[in-house]
């Protein structure tokens, strides 16, 4: 399955499924080619909605999967940037962050390795209820 259908199947929003599906065109922090540009930000954007987009863009730019983790484990609403700059979101975005990046690493592994323990556990409560 893509990120995408694991998105799906656990009844994510609309915007959380898109930016999953797209979380990697503009490259991560281990993926540092992109397929897009910024100047390709509009043409997505009508594709996949503003809110998936700024999804997207933060995934892209966020020290992940480490600093969801962390924001997770200490409650906190500020993510280390690849920069090593920071960004605030809110706690809405940040539990979306964490699901897109559950569903990223169970796609990749098979499972959310376990170092990741609160993201271990977001995704076994959500992927658990489908």
């Amino acid at each position: 399955l893509i990120t995408y259908d694991l998105l799906k199947c656990t009844g994510q929003s609309d915007a959380v499924c898109l930016a999953g599906a797209t979380h990697s065109l503009f490259g991560t922090s281990i993926y540092k080619d992109s397929c897009l540009s910024e100047d390709d930000s509009d043409k997505l954007i009508a594709v996949i909605g503003q809110e998936a987009f700024e999804l997207v863009k933060i995934f892209e730019k966020t020290n992940r999967p480490q600093t969801i983790e962390d924001a997770l484990v200490n409650k906190t609403l500020t993510l280390e940037l690849n920069d090593g700059g920071r960004i605030d979101v809110t706690r809405i975005q940040l539990n979306q962050l964490a699901i897109i990046e559950a569903a990223n690493l169970y796609e990749q592994h098979g499972n959310v390795p376990k170092n990741y323990v609160k993201i271990a556990e977001l995704w076994a409560t959500v992927f658990g209820n489908r």
